[in-house]
C-alpha cells in the first residue's frame, strides 16, 4: 500500500507540474482536465491512508485476541490448580491432618485463589482493549467503505 500511497503522490506533483505548464500555455481547457485528475488522485491517496489505517488496527486487533487467549489459557491452567489443590486439601482435613497443616493449606488456596482473580482481571482488561480495537476497525471500515462510495468505486 505505501509503494501505491508513494505513486499517487508522484502522480500529483506531475499533474501540478502539469497544470503550471498548461496555465502558462493558457491552455484552459487542459487545465479543468488536470484538476479533475489531481481530485480523483488525491481521493484515491485518502481511501489508500484509509486502508492503511485500516490493516495496522486489523493486526493490532489480532494481537489483542493472542493476549486475551494467552490470559484465558494460563487462567484456566491456574484454575484447574486450585481444584487440584482443593481436592487435595480436602482429603487432608477427612484423615485428620493437623491444624499448622491444615493452615498451610489454608493460605495456599486463598493465595491461588487471589492469583485467579488477578488473571480474570486482566483478562477482563484484555477483552475491553479487544472491544475497543473491534469497535475502532468499525468506524475505519465505515469511513473506508465512504471513501470508495465517493470515488464511485463497487464494494
Amino acid at each position: 500500500v505505501d509503494a501505491t500511497i508513494d505513486s499517487r503522490k508522484k502522480m500529483l506533483s506531475d499533474v501540478d507540474r502539469h497544470k503550471a505548464e498548461a496555465k502558462k500555455g493558457g491552455r484552459a481547457s487542459e487545465l479543468i482536465s488536470l484538476d479533475i485528475e489531481k481530485k480523483a488522485n488525491q481521493q484515491a491517496v485518502e481511501l489508500l491512508n484509509k486502508l492503511k489505517e485500516l490493516r495496522k488496527t486489523e493486526s493490532e486487533e489480532a494481537k489483542a485476541e493472542a493476549e486475551l487467549a494467552e490470559l484465558d489459557y494460563s487462567t484456566l491452567q491456574l484454575e484447574v490448580e486450585l481444584i487440584r489443590k482443593r481436592g487435595e486439601y480436602d482429603s487432608l482435613a477427612t484423615v485428620g491432618a493437623g491444624d499448622l497443616t491444615l493452615t498451610t493449606a489454608q493460605q495456599v488456596l486463598r493465595e491461588l485463589e487471589v492469583r485467579v482473580l488477578k488473571l480474570q482481571q486482566q483478562q477482563a482488561e484484555a477483552t475491553q482493549k479487544l472491544a475497543s480495537k473491534q469497535k475502532d476497525i468499525i468506524s475505519r471500515r465505515m469511513k473506508l467503505h465512504e471513501a470508495q462510495l465517493k470515488l464511485g468505486m463497487p464494494r
